[in-house]
């Protein structure tokens, strides 16, 4: 399962409304999650600084600029 993470509102209706289309096939059924109040946005960090900040972390993936998980802790109790 792949999972996209994009911002949104809820109109009137109760419907939500995503601030940006997805870039999936049409008519796909997909799952939704909502989270509320704590996780909103801060308000000097716009949609697109978000999707550059995304795009930047993909283009290091695809050049094995990644640390792995397990070595992420490596010498953090070191003084």
């Amino acid at each position: 399962m792949q999972s996209i993470e994009c911002t949104a509102s809820i109109d009137e209706q109760g419907q939500l409304r995503l601030d940006q289309p997805l870039n999936i096939g049409k008519h796909d059924r997909v799952r939704v999650i909502v989270l509320l109040g704590e996780d909103e946005l801060p308000e000097d960090e716009s949609d697109e600084s978000i999707a550059d900040g995304l795009r930047r972390s993909l283009q290091e993936f695809r050049e094995g600029q990644v640390i792995p998980l397990a070595n992420l802790w490596d010498g953090i109790d070191v003084e």
